[in-house]
């Protein structure tokens, strides 16, 4: 397998394709893989609302219906259609309530799947949904643990401020949700500015500096908004949720190389910002809120054992 160089770091071909594929545009259709065992399918029917007014849903033969709004949701290739283009602005959660869903939903999971139930725009074949992240269809206060890597970056700041709502939405008091992002302060971005060397981590659309632009090999991979932690965290906070820790992959950097002591004087200025965030308990006290140790942070990211000096 190939290697893919870019100035922070070093990830195979097929590690790149999960970041240029980890968001979700314009869709809102949902797949449920036949490879899922019953109880997984009989655990989404339990968490899955109607996207457009979050009332509970009917599965049919041929179609998934709405009780509340109407919308009738047809099946295309199989695989059921819920497209929407917004959502009422009046909703309210009708489903029945959901209990002991210890789950975890990957965003953008693309090619990872490291969740319980995995959703990425593509019905690629270890997806087992394909939603509209600014509409989720999961009932409110369903979900664990939310894995949002290389997401928030595809959308503008507006509709990430929306995206950061819509998951406390659906995450259950006490919840975590883990953001991954490129960090607009990185040392890769400072070198790509110095040298302008091109960036070739996808021959067919090679750019300055793909984390900065996204692969753009089709329309949806483009990089909208720009983050540092700060900026994030002040969303994060606007949203109602609270961040429990701020880091970088520098923590993952651990064999010597020359540009080892540039990084571990500098470690805010790392090529990848990590954030636990966490959803109030129903007290609304940070302090009742109970420690949630993450035992994967990056699933399963591995990041380089060896570099060079130019890769900081």
């Amino acid at each position: 397998m190939r290697l893919v160089r870019q100035y922070s770091y070093y990830y195979t071909s097929s590690q790149f394709s999960f970041f240029s594929r980890n968001y979700l545009f314009f869709a809102s259709r949902i797949v449920i893989k036949q490879a899922l065992s019953q109880s997984m399918k009989n655990q989404l029917k339990q968490i899955l609302v109607c996207p457009k007014c979050l009332g509970s849903v009917q599965f049919n033969k041929d179609i998934i219906l709405c009780l509340s709004c109407g919308l009738n949701m047809h099946f295309v290739g199989g695989k059921p259609n819920m497209t929407i283009d917004t959502r009422l602005e009046k909703t309210e959660t009708n489903s029945s309530p959901v209990e002991n869903q210890h789950l975890t939903i990957d965003l953008g999971a693309g090619a990872r799947s490291t969740g319980a139930i995995n959703v990425d725009i593509r019905p690629l074949n270890n997806i087992d949904i394909i939603a509209n992240v600014l509409y989720l269809p999961f009932a409110s206060e369903s979900i664990e643990r939310v894995v949002l890597n290389q997401v928030i970056e595809h959308f503008n700041h507006q509709e990430a401020q929306r995206l950061l709502t819509e998951l406390k939405r659906v995450t259950i008091p006490g919840g975590v949700i883990e953001i991954w992002t490129p960090n607009f302060l990185s040392i890769g971005i400072l070198m790509a500015w110095l040298f302008g060397r091109i960036d070739w981590s996808n021959p067919d659309s090679p750019s300055i500096y793909t984390p900065l632009t996204g692969g753009q090999e089709y329309p949806e991979n483009v990089h909208k908004s720009y983050w540092t932690a700060d900026l994030l965290k002040l969303y994060i906070e606007r949203a109602g949720l609270v961040v429990e820790e701020i880091s970088t992959d520098q923590r993952f950097s651990t064999k010597f190389h020359p540009g080892w002591i540039i990084r571990a004087l500098t470690p805010k200025r790392r090529g990848q910002l990590y954030l636990k965030v966490r959803k109030l308990p129903k007290s609304g006290k940070v302090d009742d809120l109970k420690p949630m140790k993450i035992t994967d942070p990056w699933l399963g990211y591995k990041f380089p054992q060896a570099v060079d000096s130019t890769d900081l």
